[in-house]
This record gives C-alpha cells, sequence and structure tokens, in this order.
C-alpha cells in the first residue's frame, strides 16, 4: 500500500516506514501530525482524489529539521 500526499506544492509517494525529505514546515522536532492532502491511495483498491481523497490522511513524525 501507498499513497501520493502534497506538501509545500509538490508531491511525494510514501508507504508506512518510509523517510522523505520535504521543505521546511512549521513544526518541532518529534512532532506527530496528519498529512490531509492526499492525492492517490493505493491497496486492495485504489482511490484517486478529486483533488483530494475524501477521509484520507497520512500520520508522519517529523524526525530532523536541516
Amino acid at each position: 500500500m501507498y499513497a501520493v500526499i502534497r506538501t509545500g506544492g509538490k508531491q511525494y509517494k510514501v508507504k508506512a516506514g518510509d523517510l522523505i525529505k520535504v521543505d521546511l514546515m512549521e513544526k518541532s522536532q518529534g512532532d506527530e501530525f496528519d498529512m490531509e492532502q492526499v492525492l492517490f491511495v493505493s491497496g486492495k483498491t485504489s482511490h484517486v482524489g478529486e483533488p483530494t481523497v475524501s477521509k484520507a490522511k497520512v500520520t508522519v513524525v517529523l524526525t530532523k529539521q536541516g
């Protein structure tokens, strides 16, 4: 299963356990929060957003800022 999310005007393909580098966020290191700009979800069935997938979210943890 994977999802495509949008943050900072860019799109990222993510799955559980991925580490990705995104533009600066106004969060603190260690914060856990939801990304709700989910454009696509793939799994047993796929869901394409119009423009986002309704009620979909990706929970992330900010591990490092630089």
